[in-house]
């Protein structure tokens, strides 16, 4: 038995996955509702306007950086500052091209990713980095950490419906323990009857035991801002996931509730690779 969890504990420190259980990120909540929101809302243009000005600031930072070691780097040799300054214009390059790419997707809902459809998430991996940062400087102006992460899960979904990625069955359904039980039964129901496979999600590591078992080609996510956007980073990247942020009338973690006509239009539109945007794409 020793011997068992000694493993365990190893598998867990060699894992990339950092565990949790969903709900950990209201551990600090000190029960005030005046402190949360019931239902977040925020458009895509919060994310996007603020990563913008982050990357704004990150190539400032870099350049001046540049600048002020340059004169100490051209001792050594003179063509170095001007090796880094092509780099940096390089490498910049590519990011802007790549962030306007995603901006204009979403701007006019069409695809500008000319790439394959297979695992869309990837091509959106400049937005998952640029997150944490965009939620530090989002900080700075008093800015809901909540409502940042609401934007971002608006621009994942978004992005994944733009690349208009058609799965191979099956797709896995995740619902946050805390739904309100009348709920949960109608999608068990719906995903029964679809034969969608349909799990309830107590924890990360188990979560991703399911999805190890399963195999599916894209998951419809529903929790709170923090849990979903904390698995769009552990997993977002590797298979296309739908997220959806519940409501919270009661506060977090209770009787949580979701509009059911857009998880069942998120749905039609992996199983059938078409539907009408405006069921559940929000506005930009």
């Amino acid at each position: 038995m020793g011997e068992e969890e000694t493993n365990k504990e190893k598998d867990e420190k060699s894992s990339p996955f950092k565990d949790r259980v969903l709900g950990d990120e209201w551990l600090n909540w000190d029960g005030d509702f005046s402190s949360t929101d019931a239902v977040i809302s925020a458009n895509k243009r919060l994310f996007l306007g603020f990563s913008f000005f982050v990357l704004i600031l990150f190539n400032v930072l870099i350049a001046l950086i540049l600048f002020l070691i340059a004169p100490r780097l051209a001792e050594f040799h003179k063509a170095i500052p001007e090796i880094l300054y092509l780099s940096l214009m390089i490498i910049s390059g590519f990011i802007w091209l790549w962030f306007i790419m995603i901006g204009l997707s979403i701007l006019t809902m069409k695809n500008f990713f000319f790439f394959s459809r297979h695992v869309p998430g990837k091509k959106f991996k400049l937005l998952h980095i640029l997150l944490p940062q965009v939620i530090k400087f989002g900080k700075l102006f008093r800015v809901s950490e909540d409502k940042l992460r609401h934007s971002f899960i608006k621009v994942n979904n978004s992005l994944i419906e733009i690349v208009n990625f058609k799965p191979h069955k099956p797709i896995l359904i995740l619902l946050p323990r805390c739904l309100k039980p009348e709920i949960m039964k109608e999608l068990r129901e719906y995903g029964k009857e679809i034969g969608c496979p349909v799990f309830t999600a107590t924890g990360g590591s188990i979560a991703r035991k399911v999805i190890k078992d399963i195999k599916p080609s894209a998951i419809i996510a529903i929790a709170c801002e923090r849990d979903l956007v904390a698995g769009l980073q552990d997993i977002g990247l590797f298979i296309p996931v739908l997220a959806f942020s519940n409501e919270r009338p009661e506060g977090p973690c209770k009787n949580t509730r979701v509009d059911l006509e857009k998880i069942k239009a998120a749905i039609r539109l992996f199983s059938e690779g078409k539907v009408k945007k405006e069921a559940y794409i929000d506005d930009i």
